[in-house]
This record gives C-alpha cells, structure tokens and sequence, in this order.
C-alpha cells in the first residue's frame, strides 16, 4: 500500500493561490520554479530566520495553533489585505501552515468567501470549502475554524464575524472554540 506524501504537495486553487505545507514554503527553488513572489505563513513556527536565498519574496508571519479553540478570524483581515496586494501587482501567493490541512486552507476559504461577497455574490462555506478540496482533496479544517468560516458565512463581514465570536467568548457562550450545548454546559462544569 502506497502512502501520499503530502508534505512536498503544493496545489494551486484559484489562479495565482497556492495551498502547502512547510516544506514547500522552505524551498527556494520549488519557490521559483512555481514563481511565488509572497508568503503567508500560519505555521506557528516563530521565528523563522530570513532566508537569504529568497530576498524578493515577501513574507506574512502570523502565529495561529492548530486547535478548535483557536481564534483563526483575527488574522484574516492581515491576510485579506496581503493576498489582495500581491495579486493586484501581478503576484503569485503561497499560503502555508505545517501540513496545509487545516490553517492555511481555512485562510483561503476565508479569502474565496470574502471575494465573493465583495462582488456581491453569495456564497456559502461549503462552496468555498469546495473549491479548495478540489484542488487539494486532503483538505480539513478543524471544526472551530468551520464554526468560525460559518459565522463569516452568517455575517459576511470578517470584521463583524470578529465581533460575533470575541461576543460568544467573552460571555462564556465557547466551549474548546464552539457554541456551548446543554452537554457541554454539564461536561464544563464537571472540568471545574
């Protein structure tokens, strides 16, 4: 039985976005060979040094762990305006976590939603999410980025999404990242 390496993968899912690992992300010469000229990486593997062999690529650095309680929106608008300026001046994006699975793909998604309602389409995060794994199958994110991909579905502002999920944390309404339920309500007090 064969087992896909998914580590070296990168798989473009819209014109000019690419979805990886790390790995990728490290390799100048995958980098040129695929004319990547910016970087975002939610890899959570501070610090990374600059890489000398890379000078013309611009890098976005943002710490996100990959767990439900994460919250992954606040990053999003960094992202948003990062992507948008590098395609508006021709560019080429890679967008990476550890093993392109769950961050980095929930970034992307995030980013074809917002695209979509910005020309006032709709769009919904299964369709989003679609287009993604078709371009890499393997792709999924944890269920607290799904629970937040679909308040920026419900909301269709990552500004009001933001306010939406720091509301349900600040009042005590998340549970490991989701909406609490009356069986996490009682396994919540059980912890304490």
């Amino acid at each position: 039985m064969q087992v896909l390496d998914i580590s070296f993968m990168v798989d473009e899912v819209v014109p000019s976005v690419y979805l990886s690992g790390i790995r990728p992300a490290q390799d100048p010469n995958r980098l040129r060979e695929l004319g990547i000229t910016h970087i975002v990486d939610i890899s959570n593997t501070f610090p990374a040094p600059p890489n000398p062999a890379m000078p013309s690529v611009s890098v976005l650095r943002l710490g996100c762990r990959d767990v439900p309680e994460e919250n992954i929106l606040i990053h999003m608008p960094k992202v948003f305006a990062f992507v948008d300026a590098a395609l508006a001046r021709g560019g080429k994006v890679l967008v990476h976590c550890v093993a392109g699975i769950s961050r980095s793909p929930t970034l992307v998604t995030a980013w074809i939603m917002k695209t979509a309602f910005a020309s006032g389409a709709a769009i919904t995060v299964e369709e989003a999410l679609d287009t993604v794994q078709r371009a890499r199958p393997y792709v999924q994110p944890n269920e607290g980025f799904l629970f937040q991909l679909g308040l920026l579905e419900t909301h269709r502002s990552v500004e009001a999404a933001i306010k939406a999920y720091e509301a349900l944390a600040n009042s005590g309404q998340l549970f490991g990242g989701l909406p609490m339920t009356e069986g996490t309500r009682m396994s919540s007090c059980l912890l304490m």
